[in-house]
């Protein structure tokens, strides 16, 4: 059963790192285009106008890394929990070996 839902964890994990390359992957298509749009009409595509269509991007990145961190830190709670249920395991067999 452990197996089962660790695999659907990692599948999980998997599909999250995907989304977060797809949606920077868009980022970067969408900036391509707005800045092709820009230059049709004539419009200068100065560092200012760059700097403030990166800001959500930034912000976008700073989601990828707290998920990121989150993500992690219910792995190693899982992993905890399972290492306790390990040693309480193990310390119930101890004690039936000896007779308790």
């Amino acid at each position: 059963m452990e197996t089962t839902r660790d695999q659907w964890e990692h599948l999980a994990e998997v599909q999250l790192h995907q989304l977060h390359a797809r949606l920077d992957a868009l980022h970067m298509q969408q900036q391509r285009v707005t800045e092709m749009a820009w230059r049709a009409e004539g419009m200068p595509v100065t560092a200012l106008e760059r700097q403030e269509g990166d800001e959500g991007w930034y912000d976008m990145q700073d989601d990828h890394g707290e998920a990121d961190v989150a993500t992690m830190l219910a792995h190693l709670e899982h992993q905890m929990d399972r290492l306790q249920h390990q040693d309480e395991a193990l310390g119930q067999h101890r004690g039936e070996g000896m007779g308790y």
